[in-house]
């Protein structure tokens, strides 16, 4: 008898736990949707204030730096975004004077284009299948009516077309014109306002915001919420230099490849090139198109086009495949499986600015699943560290 009470109660205790794990996870479930649904329909708000977040990372060592010469807090956050600012516009006006000398070359190599297309067209496939797409189009652009109209009555002359009129209105000409220039433009310069506010605002107040943060957490997780804005810190803060070291002898190493080559302008190419990479998976696409492009209107053979392309795909396979793997991975916590699921996930969540900020984002939450026991689950499915100890390893191995 008391062996079956003992019985009982344990079945009932392992009853109590399963359903309280159950409610936990779907707890923690609903949170990450609420999540996702916030940052989805708040994004215009959310953008600004993580690319002012990684910008702040970024510069906050030059701020630190400069307050331990003892400049004061404000004139150490004003010199940084003075310096940084300066740098990107240096960087802005390299790209625009490279970008203009390589739209005045165009014409020059408009010849070696017609050529080019004219060596594809002779290939028989390719001939008989612009052929083919020919005869389709005229299909189509001649529709079925007018083919029986023609062959009954092949003598008849075609119906005039009336000429459309549009009445052009020249009152207020100079102001449209000058409305239509500027809205795309007021977009992207109004966001890059935001930003600037955001990382002067983080840059000059970190200290208070995280302070902030600790107190929205609850005194009473004073503790761990300290060490995961640091960890959270310290992780984001190294990416980003590895990363910008890394995308930096990239740059360098494809503009040296291309002067070898011989391809003009090669200091846009490679800036584009380290400045690409910091989108992942499609940056190095973008970047090593138009170079290419350049080499077949250049050059008249194929061996210099098939030089550019090889020279970024082993540059690439082997930054991507064995350089970032080893770097991200020590630096970051982040498993290569995690960061690609979090690339889509952010680019889904957030458009193209996602797909640039879904590693940090995802270091973040790395981080918040280790500190957060409700979160744990993306610690597990994101972190670079094993799901399993040796020991749970081997007995799994033994099972299957």
């Amino acid at each position: 008898m008391a062996a079956r009470r003992g019985d009982a109660v344990l079945l009932l205790s392992m009853k109590m736990t399963y359903r309280a794990v159950t409610r936990s996870r779907i707890t923690s479930v609903l949170i990450l949707a609420g999540s996702a649904a916030v940052l989805y329909f708040v994004r215009d708000v959310f953008i600004p204030v993580a690319l002012a977040l990684l910008l702040a990372f970024l510069l906050a060592p030059v701020t630190d730096t400069l307050r331990k010469l003892r400049l004061g807090r404000i004139m150490a956050a004003l010199i940084t975004l003075v310096l940084g600012f300066t740098v990107l516009g240096l960087l802005g006006s390299v790209l625009v004077r490279e970008l203009m000398d390589v739209s005045t070359g165009l014409p020059f190599y408009e010849q070696s284009v017609h050529k080019k297309i004219q060596e594809l067209s002779g290939i028989r496939a390719i001939s008989s299948l612009n052929r083919v797409i020919e005869a389709v189009n005229r299909g189509l652009s001649t529709p079925n009516s007018n083919r029986a109209d023609q062959t009954s009555q092949p003598q008849s002359t075609p119906a005039r077309q009336p000429v459309p009129v549009v009445i052009v209105d020249r009152t207020g000409n100079g102001l449209a014109i000058t409305r239509s220039f500027l809205a795309p433009l007021l977009g992207p310069l109004g966001q890059a306002g935001i930003v600037l506010l955001f990382t002067t605002f983080i840059l000059l107040n970190k200290e208070d915001v995280r302070n902030r943060f600790v107190r929205l957490a609850g005194l009473n997780q004073i503790s761990v919420t300290t060490l995961a804005l640091d960890d959270a810190a310290h992780r984001v803060a190294r990416y980003l230099r590895f990363a910008l070291l890394i995308n930096l002898c990239f740059g360098s190493l494809i503009a040296l490849g291309l002067f070898l080559i011989g391809l003009p302008n090669v200091v846009l190419w490679g800036m584009l090139a380290g400045l690409m990479r910091f989108v992942p998976y499609v940056g190095i696409l973008i970047s090593g198109s138009a170079p290419l492009l350049l080499a077949l209107a250049i050059f008249s053979g194929w061996l210099k086009p098939a030089l550019v392309l090889l020279l970024f795909l082993v540059l690439e396979a082997i930054v991507a495949n064995a350089i970032e793997p080893v770097v991200y991975g020590a630096n970051t916590g982040t498993s290569p499986l995690g960061l690609l699921v979090a690339a889509i996930f952010w680019t889904v969540l957030w458009g193209p600015v996602g797909l640039v900020l879904s590693t940090p984002m995802t270091v973040c939450l790395v981080v918040l699943g280790r500190y957060v026991p409700q979160l744990s689950f993306l610690h597990v499915l994101l972190a670079e560290e094993p799901p399993l100890a040796e020991d749970a390893m081997l007995y799994q191995r033994l099972l299957a």
